[in-house]
């Protein structure tokens, strides 16, 4: 008589681990997704500010560095600029090598956002120009970058953890 008793208890435990994980699963991916819809409904389409790509952080190795500080709505506009700067010129998410620009994925993902006039960028090229002195080391290879007058290519995206211990 124990053993069906120990069973059904074993049985229920399983169910209710199970069940349990399931919700952390579902939770997980809801905020995600929730996450994903406000950038996309709010930040993106309300201020129609590109830069916004270098604020929000999925903490992946892919995205750009988190901010050493909170955002504030006084230092908004020089906090993104500076996130700008420091994004552009982290040689492991962008670089210039080889005569061409190489990207971050995000700049082809949310290309539009990077050619709606914003600071006066109506294509890509335009931002890369303003920030050649990040990107690229050498004078004659920054000027390259201002003519436009590079090619650019997207790196590989990396989605994994951005662990502070590595």
């Amino acid at each position: 008589k124990l053993m069906p008793f120990i069973l059904n208890i074993t049985m229920i435990i399983v169910f209710v681990f199970h069940k349990f994980i399931f919700m952390i699963i579902q939770m997980k991916n809801m905020i995600k997704i929730e996450l994903l819809k406000f950038i996309g409904e709010q930040l993106r389409v309300r201020y129609n500010e590109p830069r916004v790509h270098v604020a929000v952080n999925c903490a992946s190795i892919g995205c750009p560095a988190l901010f050493p500080e909170a955002f504030t709505a006084a230092k908004l506009d020089a906090q993104l600029e500076d996130g700008m700067q420091r994004f552009l010129g982290d040689k492991t998410r962008n670089r210039y090598a080889d005569g061409k620009l190489e990207v971050s994925m995000i700049f082809k993902w949310f290309r539009e956002d990077f050619e709606k006039g914003h600071k006066g960028f109506t294509k890509l090229e335009d931002v890369f120009a303003k920030y050649a002195d990040q990107m690229a080391t050498a004078p004659a290879d920054r000027e390259k970058i201002k003519a436009k007058s590079v090619s650019i290519s997207n790196l590989d995206y990396d989605w994994s953890l951005n662990d502070a211990g590595r």
